[in-house]
Formats: structure tokens, C-alpha cells, sequence
């Protein structure tokens, strides 16, 4: 984000109390709403003061399959520090075997039609969006987290401190 970009989002959070809405970095979270595995509805409100992951990705990406097992292991070490949202907008039942066939047991949801994908202006896989507690974005991040970047980014949502 530019120098300038931030003080505009300094700005107008300082005159409004709130930062906009958008899909960026010190905007406010978009909301969404998407079907889990097993065909229920849920949306961003249902996460309301956790800090949340999300994590846009395809069974066809390779580095998606890299970054998988990191996300697996950190969702395993820190229980209910942060809500996982890893969201595909392929067919269920794709999706559902290749969770199935690696294991994952991190929340799994299909975005059907691709609208959080696009509002979220998501051009790369895997994109992942880091939000606060307060429902602001504090990171994107473009193809896989390693480890490293992973915490990071998480101590920066409040989600976890080393």
C-alpha cells in the first residue's frame, strides 16, 4: 500500500470511525456468504470478533498443494485462536475428495459461482486475506505461505504472540 493510499485509510477511518469497505489492506472485510462441505450457509457475521484466515485456492494448484499441509498444522497447534475460511469455487464433490484424499480437517468452503473470489479480486492462487478482530484486512498475501510468513501474519491479526 502506498504512503498516500494509507493516510487516505487514516483518514477516513479517523473521520468516520470506520475504515471502507473493499477487499485491500486497512479496509474493512467484504462480507460474504459461503456453503460448507455439507451444504450449510455460512457468512463472515458468524465469525464476528475472531481474527480470521482465509485462504483462496483449486485442487489444480500446485503451490496450493505445497501451502495445504502448513495450513493443516498451524490450524492443529493454535485450536480456536483464529477462524479458518479456505474457500474453492470448484464442484463439491471435487472439492470434498481432495480434502478427503490429503486429510485436511480445516473448515472447507465452496464459493459457488466464484462472487467472493471476484469481489475479493482474487487473480492468483492460492491468495490468502488476514483479518482482525475488528474485521479489517491486515495482510494479503499472493501464492503459498511458508511457515514463517504464516505466523507472522498471524501474530499480526492478534491471532497468536511469540
Amino acid at each position: 500500500m502506498t504512503g498516500a493510499v494509507c493516510a487516505a485509510v487514516v483518514v477516513v477511518f479517523w473521520l468516520f470511525g470506520s475504515p471502507p469497505v473493499g477487499p485491500y489492506e486497512g479496509e474493512r472485510a467484504l462480507d460474504f456468504t459461503l456453503e460448507t462441505l455439507d451444504g450449510k450457509q455460512v457468512a463472515l457475521k458468524d465469525f464476528a470478533g475472531q481474527p480470521v484466515f482465509v485462504n483462496f485456492w483449486a485442487t489444480w494448484c500446485l503451490p496450493c498443494l505445497e501451502e495445504m499441509p502448513i495450513i493443516q498444522e498451524m490450524y492443529e497447534e493454535h485450536p480456536g485462536a483464529f477462524a479458518v475460511i479456505a474457500v474453492s469455487d470448484e464442484p463439491l464433490d471435487t472439492i470434498r475428495a481432495y480434502v478427503e484424499k490429503y486429510g485436511y480437517t480445516f473448515p472447507v468452503y465452496v464459493d459457488r459461482g466464484g462472487e467472493m473470489g471476484q469481489n475479493y479480486q482474487v487473480l492468483f492462487m492460492p491468495t490468502s486475506v488476514f483479518i482482525d478482530a475488528k474485521r479489517v484486512i491486515q495482510a494479503r498475501h499472493l501464492g503459498p505461505l511458508n511457515r514463517s510468513q504464516f505466523t507472522s501474519y498471524l501474530e499480526r491479526i492478534g491471532a497468536i504472540s511469540t
